[in-house]
């Protein structure tokens, strides 16, 4: 099977990650990115930044000639290559003329759309994402990343929808000894996630006015400072920034306890790290949803919160009580191994998918 697989190229998690594994399972991955188009890292920053204005200002509002000429490109690189499937991930620059301009291209296509953050959000985001809308009736196949995207997909026209959770890396996501973690990632506990103006900013406050030894990684932090009162303790340990591959494994595997806050802009019910803190063996404490109590049934292979009291109590229990989390850590690796939640699992299922 040959798939062109669509997107930024932001993060390796994302689009390269599939194409990877696409190849490992013995089929044609063509990459199609527009990183290049827009973006460059610099030797000072881990996150990538924009060229110039102009290309964020064509990015943020979907309009401008690099908009119309990667479209155009996507035409040229499926009219050369014949793909039997165009999967698009994250895909909110393609419109959806170019996608009726593939199919006469090459009529027996395959089109499917996936999206990680939530393309039906409130509307101060709906204009970012009203490219990947209009194209949901197009596509062959809509991959729900969380329950609520399904009505969402259907009623925007989708004629397919099928469940696509995010997922844990096997050859990125893996326990390390904690002897074997540098210093300067060891402590109670971590939490390595972007920034949201929501409940992990007085949750944080707390961890650390309690006197835990907390670290803190991620994008989107310089934001932060704007939203904390003069006294918040956050203060002392900003500005962080992400932590990527190995520098990733080890700041959550220095950790005793992993948090896990969700996204309040994106309406989750889980998140990747849900999967990925698991598989490093590590004990995860994360927010309580319905849906992760199906994931993670029985409160035995992570442990949930759902006040910033709860939080502290059993973030105590856990530091203190090395047996308990270290149960808690081997329950959760097993747990996300023996359900497949893996990347190598989630290719499989889009092979089948994309084969019927």
């Amino acid at each position: 099977m040959k798939i062109v697989l669509v997107g930024d190229y932001n993060w390796f998690w994302y689009q390269e990650a599939c194409a990877q594994e696409f190849e490992r399972q013995g089929n044609i991955a063509v990459r199609f990115s527009w990183f290049d188009d827009f973006k460059k890292y610099t030797k000072s920053k881990v996150e990538p930044v924009f060229k110039n204005i102009i290309k964020r200002f064509e990015y943020r509002t979907l309009i401008g000639p690099t908009i119309y000429t990667i479209n155009r490109r996507l035409i040229r690189v499926v009219e050369e290559e014949k793909p039997d499937v165009v999967f698009i991930y994250n895909g909110k620059l393609i419109k959806k003329r170019t996608l009726r301009k593939l199919r006469k291209l090459v009529p027996n296509i395959k089109i499917a759309l996936y999206a990680n953050d939530n393309p039906f959000v409130s509307p101060p985001l709906l204009n970012f994402w009203h490219n990947y809308l209009k194209c949901i009736s197009e596509a062959d196949v809509c991959l729900a990343y969380r329950e609520s995207d399904f009505s969402g997909y259907l009623k925007h026209g989708a004629s397919k929808v099928e469940w696509l959770r995010s997922y844990f890396i096997e050859d990125e996501d893996y326990p390390i000894p904690r002897v074997d973690v540098p210093s300067q990632f060891k402590c109670d506990v971590v939490f390595a996630g972007h920034f949201e103006n929501d409940s992990r900013i007085p949750a944080l406050e707390k961890i650390i006015e309690a006197g835990f030894d907390l670290k803190l990684y991620g994008g989107g932090w310089e934001a932060a400072s704007e939203h904390l009162g003069p006294a918040s303790p956050l203060l002392k340990i900003l500005p962080v920034e992400p932590a990527i591959g190995e520098d990733y494994r080890y700041a959550i595997c220095g950790a005793k306890v992993a948090l896990c806050f969700l996204s309040t802009l994106n309406s989750d019910t889980y998140t990747r790290r849900n999967f990925q803190i698991p598989a490093m063996r590590v004990a995860m404490l994360t927010q309580s949803t319905e849906d992760l109590l199906q994931l993670f049934p029985g409160n035995l292979d992570c442990v949930f919160f759902s006040s910033n009291d709860e939080l502290l109590s059993k973030l105590k229990e856990l530091v203190e009580d090395y047996f308990l989390r270290s149960r808690v850590a081997e329950a959760g690796y097993k747990r996300v191994w023996f359900n497949q939640q893996h990347l190598k699992g989630r290719v499989e299922t889009l092979i089948r998918l994309f084969s019927s």
